[in-house]
């Protein structure tokens, strides 16, 4: 642990970088997830574990120092004894999982911070500025008033809105401790309170107690060796400690500068966000509203999604998939607390790996978090929609591919037997097996080219992945089509069956058009084949 703690000072001299902001996204989801799940289901919390690896790998090489650099390292350490902590207490993975957030929040802090130009203008409200800022849980006017900060060029006054926030999280974390808790508690919200110091600490910053990295890491080794009466007293100065760091901010903030100017349509008026636990006036409407948004970001990618797989592009499918996951944290909470919720989360990291990505299985997802909207408000849900959900989990991708060559092929054997029972020579039996065959054209075309196209993605070859769009099942397009060949072959077979009931005399009088010359023959007249001209 010590060692882990140590890494603050290494970390905080290592220069910014313009990070994979999707890539932090993903690695910080599939991290807390993996904390969430590691207490009830081990074998979920390896799997999001090991999204985790994938996604460090792309967020590897972005990081100060690039993917051989000090924090690349780190984190991957930190992954790795994750890794290995699972056999053995949950609490050792969810304090790992911590100790790699607080690395991932000092790396976006100083990306945020470094990109600030003295000079006001909108460019300086990045995109990693607002994530550091829903990183920290402000939300509504909160978020606005550290974005406007950032356009006025007020780069100590945003600089001190985010350690304001982050020191009293340190000082919340820390107050959940104690000697009577139990040691589990103490050690995680040790950890926790570690992990946020890392936004705070900065050289020659004081404290009365002193408050830093050797208090931390004497009341980390206590916890382990279960020293108590000692532990009592660096809980005691870290609290203490806390408090005053808290209200040394509280009292230091910057002047203004004389040369910021609100940009055009702006209010000065909100300098300072709400610190979580200690300020009041995070508006809730104005939360909920955050969240309603980003609820409706996750619909567009899924819109987005369905566009692309609708085009026969899989890949682009499952790209914009990957944006949903980090989406997931921020949407409202009534709806993460849904039973349908769960569901739908292991659902999409499904769909990310899936290959042969079609339409209707992005369909199912929006369905499934449908289903978990309307949970959320009390309403009922459609059965059809679990129903979907649970075919394209159990039929998607390469199961889907070879089940439908196995259709395709089955439909075959009818039209064989048919033509080998009774030929070709009359028309009318042309004409019914000509329309089965119309019938059972596009599932032919599904089976044949949807495995052709699960082929395609598969072995990365676009030309085979485009042919999906020949499945007739990608879009309205065809249904339309679909519809024209059931109607032409309904007429075929219909003109079949009249003509050989004309045959039979079942409609009207039989008629002979003429004698028609015939070889001599053993058979009878009554013998003669039905299946002949008469």
């Amino acid at each position: 642990m010590r060692r882990h703690l140590l890494l603050w000072g290494l970390l905080s001299s290592a220069g910014a970088a313009a990070q994979d902001l999707t890539a932090y996204r993903t690695l910080a989801y599939t991290l807390d997830r993996a904390a969430a799940q590691v207490g009830r289901d081990p074998a979920a919390a390896k799997a999001e574990l090991d999204r985790a690896d994938a996604a460090l790998s792309v967020l590897g090489p972005t990081l100060p120092g690039g993917e051989q650099g000090a924090l690349a390292s780190n984190l991957r350490s930190t992954v790795t004894q994750a890794h290995s902590a699972l056999s053995r207490t949950p609490a050792e993975v969810q304090a790992h999982v911590l100790l790699a957030r607080g690395l991932l929040r000092r790396a976006l802090y100083d990306q945020a911070l470094d990109s600030l130009q003295p000079q006001p203008g909108p460019a300086n409200d990045t995109a990693a500025l607002r994530l550091l800022g829903r990183e920290l849980g402000l939300q509504g006017e909160a978020l606005a008033a550290l974005s406007l900060q950032a356009r006025l060029g007020e780069r100590d006054t945003v600089r001190w809105q985010v350690q304001r926030v982050a020191a009293g999280k340190v000082r919340a974390a820390l107050q959940g401790t104690g000697p009577e808790q139990p040691r589990t508690v103490n050690y995680l919200a040790l950890t926790r309170a570690s992990s946020w110091f890392a936004l705070v600490r900065e050289p020659g910053r004081e404290s009365t107690p002193p408050l830093g990295v050797p208090q931390f890491d004497r009341a980390l080794r206590q916890v382990s060796g279960g020293d108590q009466t000692g532990l009592a007293q660096s809980l005691t100065d870290l609290q203490a400690g806390a408090a005053d760091l808290e209200r040394r901010l509280a009292a230091g903030a910057p002047a203004p500068s004389s040369q910021a100017v609100p940009p055009a349509g702006e209010s000065p008026n909100a300098q300072e966000p709400p610190v979580p636990g200690t300020t009041p006036g995070m508006g809730t409407t104005s939360g909920t509203s955050t969240s309603a948004q980003n609820l409706d970001a996750v619909y567009a990618a899924l819109a987005r999604a369905l566009t692309a797989s609708g085009h026969g592009d899989p890949a682009q499918a499952r790209a914009t998939l990957a944006q949903v996951t980090p989406l997931l944290s921020e949407v409202p909470p009534a709806v993460r607390a849904a039973p349908a919720f769960a569901q739908f989360g292991r659902d999409v990291q499904t769909m990310q790996r899936r290959t042969g990505l079609r339409p209707d299985d992005v369909q199912a997802l929006i369905a499934t978090l449908g289903s978990a909207e309307r949970q959320a408000a009390g309403q009922a849900t459609a059965g059809s929609d679990g129903f979907a959900a649970g075919a394209s989990r159990a039929l998607g991708g390469g199961v889907r591919a070879w089940l439908g060559l196995g259709l395709a092929a089955l439909c075959l054997l009818p039209l064989y037997l048919l033509r080998l029972a009774f030929g070709g020579s009359n028309v009318y039996w042309r004409s019914i097996w000509a329309g089965l065959l119309t019938l059972t054209l596009p599932l032919l075309l599904s089976g044949t080219f949807g495995l052709l196209a699960w082929l395609g993605d598969l072995l990365d070859l676009p030309l085979l992945r485009g042919a999906v769009n020949l499945t007739l099942s990608q879009g309205a397009g065809g249904l339309l089509l679909r519809g024209l060949l059931s109607a032409a072959g309904l007429a075929l077979l219909a003109y079949g069956f009249w003509g050989l009931c004309q045959q039979f005399g079942l409609l009207g009088r039989r008629t002979v058009p003429g004698p028609v010359s015939r070889p001599p023959s053993r058979y009878t007249q009554h013998d003669l084949d039905w299946d002949e001209e008469l």
